[in-house]
């Protein structure tokens, strides 16, 4: 923060200011220490596993298959409002157009 920066702000400001950065020091501690961990816990591994299966492992899905997930959802959605649309006889909206035409 420069000292302009400082002077415009309320003491409330101040205190909320100086929270969120006491709150990015602390996560960026944490993702160091999370790095160094996980280095060394690669490191004493025999045989280092994949890089697919090591993201699934720590994230749950690999950024394709989230990406993939996201499209399969959007598709399903689709679907879903097309049957809709069809059992009540509703206008179809195409990809592009609102719902008001």
């Amino acid at each position: 923060m420069s000292c302009a920066e400082f002077w415009e702000l309320t003491p409330r400001e101040t205190v909320e200011w100086l929270r969120a950065a006491v709150e990015r020091s602390r996560e960026a501690a944490r993702s160091v220490v999370t790095g160094a961990w996980f280095a060394e816990a690669f490191a004493r591994r025999k045989r280092l596993e994949g890089l697919q299966k090591t993201l699934r492992e720590v994230f749950g899905a690999t950024p394709d298959e989230r990406a993939r997930s996201v499209e399969e959802h959007a598709e399903r959605a689709r679907g879903w409002f097309m049957r809709l649309a069809a059992r009540t006889g509703g206008k179809h909206v195409k990809k592009g157009e609102t719902a008001h035409g």
